[in-house]
């Protein structure tokens, strides 16, 4: 474990240590106006774990196998995405709010489908 932490970068705000270069990065939907000036943190924050509830954890069983279990979402893009749509949606913030629905016609709809795909590093 010490390794782990010695190699990867942990924490609010962190950047990737080694520079990371990946296909995500030439995808269309980064010319997305939401998404257009995320797009360098991003690539600064791939391949970190971030901070909160996202970890990287060593296990053994009862055969003595190594598990590694980790999780490590989109952090800053996600998070600046979804904050971006629900106030151009006009979203209430909180716990105890109405839930804000769109149309799936709408055009903001589609950017954050487009958006949220991309955050997800899905294709």
């Amino acid at each position: 474990m010490d390794a782990v932490w010695s190699i990867m970068s942990f924490g609010v705000g962190r950047r990737n240590n080694e520079k990371v270069d990946h296909g995500l990065f030439d995808d269309v939907a980064w010319k997305l106006k939401a998404i257009s000036s995320l797009k360098e943190m991003a690539r600064n924050q791939l391949g970190i774990v971030g901070s909160g509830n996202h970890y990287v954890d060593l296990f053994t069983d009862e055969e003595d196998r190594v598990w590694i279990g980790v999780h490590f979402g989109s952090r800053g893009l996600g998070h600046k995405t979804a904050t971006h749509f629900l106030k151009a949606a006009g979203a209430s913030d909180g716990m105890d709010v109405e839930p804000c629905v769109l149309s799936t016609d709408s055009g903001l709809a589609a950017e954050y489908l487009e958006a949220m795909r991309l955050a997800s590093g899905t294709r």
